[in-house]
């Protein structure tokens, strides 16, 4: 029992690992993601926000991320559910550019764009009705709405701007030489209050849908694995087990090759970078300084100067080439006191480097100074990217040695385990054949010495076991031949030597009663013909689906039985007596049958030595001897009126007569099938049939005297009824009476 809880235990507390899983991830935990790239995959899967502005409302420029120069932008208004409220049509800018900020006022949104790369800027008015409702329900695509720059400005010569905002009718611009970093830093700050906003549980849904895909085949792969190990324990197979065991510890061979072989590239890796990284910084400080003069960089007028221009064309020349751009993602000078980006090879100079790059940029620093004496740094921003640089090329070469060494001794593990296993389960398929009493061929094919062995010896097992088994059928053979055949069916038993003297059962069916005339002489013919008897009779009975119970030692007096509900012995003795007499040679031992339903104690006595059948009831001496008048009337088939109710036998039937029990007193009804003669014979009885019951009725009223010649109208029409003769004589007898004692109308045999 406790096994069968473990894997349930097992698959519950996945189940809770799994949802604690996917709820933290939905708590934004163990890391913030990107609140407005969510905010923006809610509104329109592959979309993203290029600038966001928050007045009690949230508003947002939304472009697709597959366009390009900004084409299908639009204005958006969000809920602080970030539930769409109002968008506008799409805005087509008449000088494009990238998107910078976006303000509202109480006329309208301004859209400024940084133009030309940094060469310029511009701002773009959108009027408020522009952003609608109706535009998010409406059934057909509004027009897209062209807009014409407000006003623009140049950076001016050598100059670049980095960004640009529309505040209180002014273009605000912070460009490469510093000015403008403040309204930069501020406008950082107030756009960091909209990632406070949160997302109603229908938009959670929405934008987690692949993640929630994602962690149910997570849960599911859990279940299956745990599934496929419940079922590999549980089979027991060796041959899987070393297959399993063999496979894991390749795995963890090949995978911890890779990882160590990984881990020490990547260290390599990083030292290599570090080193060149620090070569790379030496170098450049060293051409840095190398300029003359070198002046202050926070000196009036420098950005205007040719040692700016010189500075920054060797950063930017430095950051340009193929092998440090890879790694570095900007190089820039800065005041040591506060970080403040001086001279940059991005441009982006006044800001913070925090701001720009945030705390967990990676910093290569070298500390120099001036003329002025000023302490400055010569930082380079390397990216997570960085250390693989070296690796890649590496780490991929071992990871496809690795799975290449994997699969070839994987494939070489395998097929020696499949070899022996399939030689164990040919051994196996030949022992469950073996005990189910099956031969195997012989001559299989066995590669390993062990399992030959096996194999020999269940050959010689299976030997030994066919010479049992021959020894048993010829037992079983000789047991039936001289013992009652199926005796164990009657007493319930599986086999016959479960029989043993005293076994005796009480049942109910139908006896027949076979008796024939004694053989004439003791010769070979008279055998012949006992023997062709009794075959002829076993034929017939196992067609019938009867059981031989008993006889005497000359065959004359046999005893069949027909279990009640399940056999026919009127079927039996019907098609017996017609091919019995159909036979001339057989038909000189005038056979007859009587067939009587009762209940019968059927036994057997004796011990292991010598055992006898017998066949126990109250009326049966006394049928046997009516059976044997009746042979000797010439009546082929009798019946009782037990046994024609049991039977249902087919075909015309006539009435006989009764016969009284001696020890009970009980009457028997007696019935002649007529259906058991041979055409010739059957025809007289059946046209007589109405005369010999009208003489019956007379004989029974006790008018002899008519009885008498209604008999003798029957033998006139069938000499050969001697039923109707043994009326006419007892009609005969009590004519010449005055009065009989007894019963005088039942049947009685004589002699």
């Amino acid at each position: 029992m406790m096994r069968r809880r473990i894997p349930v235990l097992i698959g519950f507390l996945w189940l809770i690992v799994v949802a604690v899983m996917a709820v933290a991830t939905g708590g934004d935990w163990p890391g913030e993601p990107p609140r407005s790239v969510y905010l923006s995959d809610s509104l329109e899967k592959g979309s993203e926000f290029e600038a966001l502005y928050y007045e009690e409302e949230l508003y947002a420029v939304l472009t697709p991320s597959s366009s390009e120069d900004g084409e299908g932008r639009r204005i958006v208004s969000l809920s602080e559910s970030g539930e769409a409220s109002a968008v506008t049509p799409v805005l087509e800018l008449e000088s494009g550019g990238t998107v910078s900020t976006l303000r509202m006022t109480r006329d309208g949104f301004y859209l400024t764009v940084i133009l030309d790369d940094g060469a310029g800027a511009g701002v773009y008015f959108v009027e408020s009705e522009n952003l609608s409702a109706e535009n998010l329900t409406a059934e057909e695509t509004p027009e897209p709405l062209s807009l014409a720059l407000m006003s623009s400005m140049e950076a001016g010569e050598g100059r670049q701007i980095n960004w640009a905002a529309y505040e209180g009718g002014v273009l605000l611009t912070w460009k490469d030489d510093g000015t403008g970093a403040e309204y930069y830093e501020q406008a950082m700050a107030d756009e960091a209050d909209c990632e406070q906003l949160l997302m109603d549980m229908g938009q959670e849904a929405n934008i987690r849908q692949f993640n929630m895909i994602c962690y149910l085949v997570l849960l599911f792969a859990g279940w299956l694995l745990l599934f496929l190990v419940v079922r590999f324990l549980s089979n027991r197979s060796y041959t899987v087990y070393a297959i399993v065991l063999v496979e894991l510890l390749l795995l963890l061979v090949t995978a911890g090759g890779v990882a160590l072989a990984t881990m020490s590239s990547r260290n390599t890796a990083r030292t290599e970078t570090d080193r060149y990284s620090n070569y790379y910084i030496s170098a450049l400080l060293v051409e840095m300084k190398a300029l003359q003069p070198l002046e202050d960089f926070e000196a009036e007028g420098f950005y205007q100067s040719d040692t700016y221009e010189e500075i920054y064309s060797l950063l930017s020349g430095f950051l340009s080439d193929e092998g440090t751009g890879e790694v570095f993602t900007d190089i820039c000078i800065l005041r040591q006191e506060d970080s403040s980006i001086l001279v940059s090879a991005s441009g982006k100079n006044g800001a913070l480097l925090a701001t720009l790059y945030g705390e967990d940029a990676e910093l290569l620093e070298a500390d120099f100074t001036t003329d002025g004496s000023s302490v400055y740094t010569l930082a380079a921003v390397r990216g997570d990217s960085a250390p693989g640089l070296f690796a890649e090329a590496e780490s991929r070469g071992y990871l496809v040695f690795a799975v290449l060494m994997f699969l070839a001794a994987s494939a070489l593990c395998l097929t020696l385990l499949l070899v022996r296993g399939s030689e164990l389960r040919k051994f196996s398929a030949a022992m469950l054949q073996v005990s189910a009493g099956q031969e195997v061929p012989m001559g299989k094919a066995v590669r390993s010495r062990d399992v030959a062995v096996m194999w020999n010896s269940l050959m010689e097992l299976q030997k030994k076991i066919g010479r049992i088994n021959y020894t048993r059928y010829r037992i079983f053979e000789s047991c039936y031949r001289f013992a009652p055949k199926n005796i164990e069916k009657i007493f319930g038993r599986d086999s016959i030597t479960e029989v043993a003297g005293g076994d005796t059962v009480c049942l109910r069916g139908t006896v027949a009663f076979v008796t024939l005339a004694e053989p004439r002489g003791a010769s070979d013919s008279c055998a012949q013909q006992l023997n062709d008897f009794v075959t002829l009779m076993e034929n017939h009975m196992e067609e019938s689906g009867g059981y031989f119970v008993s006889g005497n030692a000359d065959l004359t007096s046999l005893k069949l039985l027909f279990t009640e509900g399940e056999q026919d012995g009127a079927e039996f003795g019907i098609s017996f007596l017609r091919e019995l007499y159909a036979k001339g040679a057989l038909a000189d031992l005038k056979a007859g049958i009587l067939l009587h339903a009762s209940s019968f104690l059927y036994g057997v006595a004796g011990d292991e030595r010598q055992s006898f059948p017998f066949l126990l009831a109250e009326e049966k001496a006394e049928l046997e001897r009516f059976a044997d008048w009746f042979r000797r009337m010439e009546l082929r088939l009798v019946v009782t009126a037990e046994a024609g109710a049991q039977q249902k036998p087919p075909g015309a039937i006539r009435f006989i007569g009764y016969l009284c029990l001696t020890q009970s007193g009980r009457r028997l009804d007696l019935y002649e099938m007529l259906e058991a003669y041979l055409q010739a014979e059957r025809k007289p009885k059946t046209e007589t049939l109405e005369r010999f019951e009208k003489a019956l009725e007379l004989f029974y009223q006790n008018d002899f005297y008519l009885a008498r010649n209604a008999f003798s109208d029957v033998l006139k029409v069938n000499p050969m009824d001697h039923m109707a003769r043994w009326y006419l004589f007892t009609c005969e007898k009590y004519l010449n009476q005055s009065c009989g004692e007894g019963d005088i109308c039942r049947l009685r045999c004589e002699g």
